[in-house]
């Protein structure tokens, strides 16, 4: 709760990870996250963690692509 208090989030954030949090105080809290992790790989890992499932719907666009092209003009 201290990283997000200190990234100006509500200590509840976590109750409801369905919620909307800002942009900017999460873009913040990764940073506080990453430097106070101390780990030059912390962005990296957390990458790792979430996988491509993290696009939602977006990767199904991207899945159904026929060429790159097709798919940057979707997006």
């Amino acid at each position: 709760t201290e990283l997000l208090r200190d990234a100006g989030l509500p200590e509840n954030t976590l109750d409801n990870l369905q919620g909307l949090v800002s942009y900017r105080r999460f873009l913040e809290l990764l940073k506080l996250s990453a430097a106070r992790s101390g780990d030059p790989l912390f962005g990296l890992k957390l990458g790792l963690s979430q996988g491509v499932s993290i696009f939602g719907p977006i990767l199904y666009l991207l899945n159904n692509a026929r060429t790159v092209g097709e798919a940057l003009t979707e997006l």
